[in-house]
């Protein structure tokens, strides 16, 4: 039976496949192959592997200044095939002459395949008269990659940027933006560019308090004090700078985002805020010292920092709370982190009631498919009603590792592409180590056709649970070139297939109900939302 939906984005150029029968004996390095898009391997190409941020919202800021990403370097052999010695997840720039590719996230133990495609050519240039451009550091689709040489680069099909600069990081007034410029391009398969540094005036923050610290969002490698006259010269740019300041009272550190036109000298002139005192306790009444505490905005997955506070021998700490402040996160050595809403806080506050750390639990999780096998990088999460959240991803033997927890009880998740999600709970007070299986995955296939479209893709198709939608989440998946699409990993019960595309601010869009995955393929037609249709 034929039958039509859903959304779908640009042709795949990637595809990670999961092998978890040799995951063990390779759970110390990241290898893979990579192909020349026709069918042939890509012989020696220069695939650069880049240590992946691994992000905890919890966590203490590094002292000293930011670094760049560090990076383990490599070629392809005869047959395309590459090893990289590492226990941590990379991202990996392979850079094969005429063909290029990015992955954003390669873990250990999970064999990578890459078709690379038609690498885009980017020429940096400082302009006449200046010298030239001997690299730059980079973010590719938002991912840091660290410093790279150039002036020219050979770079896949995404989104890039470039910073441009030689950084005295953390010394006050370095870096003025004569010297640092950053600029970006929506880089296409085949294309020669050249950037030029940003003919634009300076870009300055002043009247900056004593002991600030200025970066650019996403960049810390910019991070840098404010000089004795207050002020920070920025990177010229042709587009807005999204800049953040850390300013420092007696026991806190508060965050300000603020927003840079290019070539203006702006004030720093943040509006007053509000402070509340707590008292970090133990369980008996003994305070600790040093206790941090973590004043968070937006709600997740979309939270920001937005002050830091060091408790002091008596265990008293700041915490900020002013509008748009969520909750509150309390961390210190030996104890359980522990997540407090607004309203708990000023509870806590106005009965003059100290908040309580208990001891610290610990959780480690073999994770196996449904053949014993171990299944390395599947994303584990706890978190309780308060807030509090932890991520981690297992390693190449399968094994997660989750600390400075509660007794519980938590919630807890596992997510694998190739694996339906689990969930249970759990309480780390009892349960030292946990053994869990993940149920076999089903696949689902099909296609994205249109009788108004000439062109479906970029679609995008997206699949969840039909009886109870939360138990799957929704995933999506793009179309390539034909229009078609596929799933791995889901669960054998009836699913929601949507496909949507977008054309001049017109929707085309459709739909399947009840489909059941592991079965044959399926055609999801888009039809114009619009009541006036127009042939595209």
């Amino acid at each position: 039976m034929t039958r039509t939906a859903s959304r779908c984005l640009a042709p795949l150029v990637l595809v990670v496949g999961t092998l978890s029968s040799v995951a063990g004996a390779q759970a110390d390095r990241v290898l893979g192959r990579i192909g020349d898009g026709s069918g042939g391997p890509l012989a020696d190409a220069v695939v650069r592997g880049f240590v992946a941020r691994e992000t905890d919202p919890w966590a203490e800021a590094p002292e000293g200044p930011a670094t760049s990403p560090s990076t383990i370097v490599t070629r392809t052999d005869a047959r395309g095939r590459f090893t990289l010695p590492t226990a941590v997840p990379l991202a990996l720039w392979i850079d094969g002459g005429d063909r290029a590719a990015f992955v954003e996230r390669a873990a250990p133990g999970v064999p990578v395949v890459v078709e690379a495609g038609p690498a885009a050519e980017v020429v940096l240039s400082a302009g006449a008269g200046r010298p030239a451009v001997d690299g730059a550091r980079l973010r590719i689709d938002g991912v840091a990659v660290g410093l790279v040489e150039g002036p020219v680069m050979r770079l896949p099909a995404a989104f890039v940027e470039f910073l441009v600069g030689e950084f005295q990081v953390g010394e006050p007034g370095a870096n003025s933006s004569d010297e640092t410029w950053l600029v970006h391009a929506a880089l296409e398969a085949g294309s020669r560019q050249v950037l030029e540094r940003p003919q634009v005036g300076a870009t300055a923050l002043r009247d900056l308090p004593a002991g600030a610290s200025v970066g650019l969002v996403g960049w810390p490698e910019t991070t840098r004090r404010a000089a004795d006259d207050g002020v920070v010269q920025l990177p010229r740019s042709r587009v807005p700078l999204v800049v953040e300041v850390r300013t420092r009272g007696d026991r806190i550190e508060v965050h300000h985002e603020v927003w840079m036109e290019p070539g203006r000298s702006r004030r720093f002139a943040p509006a007053s805020s509000r402070f509340t005192t707590l008292t970090v306790q133990q369980a008996d009444g003994t305070p600790i010292g040093a206790a941090r505490v973590f004043s968070i905005g937006g709600r997740s997955p979309h939270e920001s920092l937005r002050a830091v506070s060091t408790a002091d021998a008596a265990g008293r700490a700041e915490a900020l709370a002013d509008a748009g402040i969520t909750r509150y996160a309390i961390r210190a050595a030996g104890f359980a982190d522990r997540s407090i809403t607004r309203e708990q806080l000023a509870a806590h506050a106005s009965a003059a009631r100290p908040i309580r750390l208990e001891p610290a639990h610990a959780l480690e999780v073999l994770i196996s498919d449904d053949q014993g096998q171990p299944v390395p990088d599947a994303r584990v999460v706890v978190h309780d009603r308060d807030g509090l959240f932890r991520e981690v991803h297992s390693d190449g033997h399968g094994r997660a590792w989750l600390d400075r927890l509660p007794a519980g009880p938590l919630a807890l998740s596992i997510e694998h592409d190739a694996h339906p999600r689990l969930t249970t709970e759990v309480q780390p007070a009892t349960t030292a180590t946990l053994q869990l299986a993940l149920a076999r995955g089903y696949e689902l296939h099909g296609r994205v056709v249109s009788d108004e479209l000439d062109q479906v893709a970029p679609a995008i198709v997206e699949v969840r649970a039909f009886d109870d939608p939360s138990s799957l989440g929704t995933r999506t998946a793009r179309v390539d070139a034909e229009g078609r699409f596929s799933f791995r990993g889901l669960p054998e019960t009836p699913l929601v297939l949507r496909a949507r595309r977008v054309v001049a601010g017109v929707t085309w869009s459709g739909a399947l109900i009840d489909v059941l995955p592991g079965r044959e393929p399926v055609t999801i037609e888009i039809a114009c939302d619009d009541p006036s249709p127009v042939r595209r």
